[in-house]
């Protein structure tokens, strides 16, 4: 699937999607709820976008919605996160190495 070929209000959803995926990833950890619910309410907003009408919500598609708003002016990759000795570690992106953070706060 071209990555291109997405409308440009569903990337701009999938990048505010992701920068507050980002901002719940790092502490300190901002008060949770509204943070939770935007997250909430934008992933019901990509995934009942009318572009889903003319196209399958294949998993395909979603990594491609994806690489299309990290690519996207203002895009950011996602924070990964693993679990190391029974606590979370985060690693950024830009340096690809973990920062050992608690993801409790």
């Amino acid at each position: 699937m071209a990555e291109n070929c997405f409308p440009t209000d569903l990337v701009q959803l999938k990048v505010e999607w992701i920068r507050i995926y980002n901002r719940l990833s790092l502490p300190p950890l901002p008060s949770l709820g509204e943070l939770d619910r935007r997250l909430l309410r934008l992933s019901r907003q990509i995934r009942w976008h009318p572009y889903w009408r003319e196209h399958p919500w294949t998993w395909p598609a979603r990594e491609a919605l994806h690489r299309a708003a990290v690519a996207a002016p203002g895009g950011e990759p996602v924070i990964e996160k693993k679990v190391v000795d029974g606590r979370i570690v985060v690693i950024l992106p830009q340096a690809g190495t973990a920062q050992g953070q608690d993801g409790r706060g």
